[in-house]
């Protein structure tokens, strides 16, 4: 199988389920592929519209070093995300394990863990709680994507869709239905712009609050991934990935080279996962973090 650089180009012998798909896509690209329930309403979606969500997934997947026939998991019920994700899997050239979303805590990591999975998307924080409760018997999965719910910007990764007219954010499911941010020039140019009945849409890159203040290309690749698939754009991306590898390495390196640093960003880590699980709707306060911080210091000291 032959793909191109939008996922819509396959050799004429279909040999997988992979090619069946791009083939359909080919042939009925306007035409209804799905229908799924958004707020309580169906929400329809083309063969050329599911195309670019996968294509978008698959990217993902492979900007986060998914390699040919390495495992990814698929831990939901049945629901449109969920054959997203399956065909994300497979036109990466990964391979996918499912686990049933009734299945429990202890079954779902020795499945995931004995798949030797690097990526698993979980439906809910349901699912997600299950992993955090295992994550240290699941020492291969690096990266949880989440199709309801907010990331933590490192493990769990999510984004933020934002729009003046609700069908520009058609697909992208949000774990939050309202929020108050403070006053910026781009949040009240897209406000000025939906009260003149001007469409416009945005998007938030959620980043580890311990990399702030530092460069961090990931999230920029991330938000120009979404732009070009939101506007149909093609702004290069390629020196974007090459930044974000490196940079992500150095990070990795720093926090091996530091027996503290990996301490503290465990402990405020676990702290989030911990409280996602017990309260998804609620995200700790800068002062909570300070005072989390200050804690670890105190220890510290006692310690030495």
């Amino acid at each position: 199988m032959t793909i191109d650089g939008n996922l819509t180009s396959a050799t004429a012998t279909t040999s997988n389920v992979a090619s069946m798909f791009l083939d359909r896509v080919q042939t009925s690209a306007n035409k209804e592929a799905f229908r799924y329930l958004v707020a309580g309403e169906w929400v329809s979606a083309t063969w050329r519209q599911t195309a670019d969500r996968v294509d978008e997934l698959a990217a993902g997947l492979l900007a986060l070093g998914i390699e040919p026939e390495q495992r990814v998991g698929v831990a939901s019920s049945t629901r449109y995300e969920w054959i997203l994700a399956d065909l994300a899997i497979m036109c990466s050239g990964a391979a996918t394990t499912t686990v049933y979303s009734s299945t429990n805590a202890r079954d779902t990591a020795y499945i995931l863990n004995d798949s030797e999975c690097r990526i698993v998307f979980a439906e809910d924080s349901g699912q997600l709680a299950k992993l955090i409760d295992h994550r240290p018997e699941l020492p291969n999965l690096t990266r949880v994507v989440l199709f309801d719910g907010p990331g933590d910007g490192d493990w769990v990764i999510t984004l933020t869709a934002h729009a003046t007219d609700t069908e520009l954010v058609q697909g992208y499911r949000s774990w939050i239905d309202r929020v108050e941010v403070p006053a910026s020039f781009t949040g009240l140019l897209e406000f000025r712009l939906g009260q003149r009945d001007r469409k416009a849409m945005g998007f938030a890159a959620h980043v580890p609050h311990y990399l702030a203040q530092a460069s961090f290309p990931e999230a920029t690749l991330t938000l120009t991934r979404s732009l070009n698939q939101a506007t149909g754009l093609a702004v290069p991306l390629e020196p974007l990935e090459k930044a974000s590898a490196a940079n992500l390495a150095d990070i990795a390196e720093e926090m091996q080279g530091s027996s503290e640093v990996q301490e503290l960003v465990a402990t405020l880590e676990q702290q989030y996962d911990s409280l996602q699980a017990e309260q998804p709707d609620r995200v700790p306060s800068a002062e909570e973090i300070a005072a989390e911080f200050e804690k670890f210091l105190a220890d510290r000291e006692k310690d030495d």
